[in-house]
């Protein structure tokens, strides 16, 4: 059957009002990726976590996002885009209750990565659900639109995180997404049409494997030889086996049917150079925002919220 076509040729006639349904469950999975930035200190200390559980329960929800963005984007796009963000919605939701709650680290971490999934199910979503919703006349500015509400979310984190521990306990940082995506959810459920392109390229399930394994263990290695040292003889071991998956994805995707990224796309000079750019400005932010938070209300004596301003500029 043939891809699910634009409602009306002038685009569905509440276009605007989904957008803005999409744009605020796209605010919550990117919002989640920087609110941690000042909110680490007080869960070390309410926990028990040292340096090593601190990495992986920040780094645990943008693994899991990186990991499983492209596949789960493939499966709604070929299954239904509605039904992929009411799913991320969900579980994004149920995860966050369970972050919030959490008494351990590891129950931290393995929160995190649920959250992780519901993002990397609802962001997706949200862009396909805006193309199919829109007239191309109007797409880009839709995009715009979308694209700025990310990166407006991301640069607040901090300060929400911080007004939210100036006030509450750590778990609020997590329990103030429920309210918002219960909201999303029934907007959702209402607004947004059902749509799917059923001639969509079956899910590269090898490639996904490969790709999320690569990270896992190249993460691994980074997070724990923080901790060993490289004189652990399993990091560089680790790292060489994630360096060879990634080897190894490249090949399988040049010879997939169906990659999960095509081989004219990344021939582009323009995507080599985002691919390069943007992992190293995540390292650096994500990196950063971890050492000088715990410096800023650790040695420096400042609260979460005038840390959180800290990371403004």
């Amino acid at each position: 059957p043939p891809p699910t076509p634009v409602l009306d040729p002038g685009g569905h006639p509440d276009r605007w009002r989904i957008l803005a349904v999409l744009c605020a469950a796209l605010c919550i999975v990117a919002l989640d990726n920087t609110i941690l930035a000042v909110a680490v200190p007080s869960i070390g200390t309410a926990l028990g976590a040292d340096e090593t559980a601190l990495q992986w329960i920040t780094a645990a929800y943008s693994l899991v996002l990186a990991a499983l963005l492209l596949p789960l984007a493939g499966l709604g796009d070929r299954f239904g885009r509605k039904g992929l963000l009411l799913v991320g919605l969900s579980l994004f939701g149920l995860a966050s209750v369970a972050a919030a709650l959490a008494t351990t680290s590891v129950q931290l971490v393995a929160a995190r990565g649920l959250m992780g999934v519901g993002g990397a199910a609802t962001m997706p979503a949200t862009l396909s659900v805006l193309g199919n919703v829109f007239p191309d006349h109007e797409r880009g500015r839709a995009i715009a639109v979308w694209s700025g509400v990310a990166s407006i979310a991301g640069g607040a984190g901090p300060i929400v995180g911080g007004f939210l521990l100036a006030h509450f306990w750590w778990g609020s940082v997590f329990l103030v997404n429920v309210p918002i995506i219960v909201g999303v959810f029934l907007a959702a459920a209402r607004l947004v049409p059902t749509s799917k392109d059923p001639a969509s390229p079956p899910v590269d399930v090898v490639g996904s494997v490969l790709w999320a394994a690569a990270l896992a263990l190249v993460l691994f290695a980074l997070i724990e030889g923080g901790e060993s040292g490289v004189a652990d003889i399993r990091i560089p071991a680790l790292l060489a086996a994630g360096t060879a998956l990634l080897v190894v994805f490249a090949w399988w995707e040049r010879r997939s049917d169906h990659p999960l990224l095509s081989p004219s796309v990344v021939a582009d000079r323009r995507m080599q150079a985002g691919m390069v750019a943007v992992p190293v400005v995540f390292f650096c932010v994500f990196g950063a925002q971890f050492v000088l938070t715990q410096w800023l209300q650790g040695v420096r004596d400042l609260s979460p919220l005038a840390a959180g301003l800290c990371f403004v500029p």
